[in-house]
């Protein structure tokens, strides 16, 4: 759990100074769900997915499955 709160304070400042980064954006909505910050990842991949509509292709596999569980139900529609 400290290892993904340091990476969530790492990554928080590099979306304020980046905020249209759709990788960062992900990393974040990764993060926040391994946080147990569901509803706040959901944000963040939505965010990801308006700057970039094929956001899944630059996932990593273990993203990817956090993204279907979270997003599935939004993407889907």
């Amino acid at each position: 759990m400290e290892r993904n709160e340091k990476a969530f304070s790492i990554i928080e400042k590099a979306v304020i100074n980046s905020p249209n980064d759709e990788y960062l954006q992900s990393s974040m909505a990764f993060i926040l769900y391994k946080l147990g910050k569901t509803d706040e990842a959901k944000l963040y991949y939505t965010n990801a997915l308006q700057i970039n509509a094929n956001l899944t292709s630059i996932l990593s596999d273990k993203e990817l499955i956090v993204f279907d569980k979270l997003m599935n139900n939004i993407t889907k529609q």
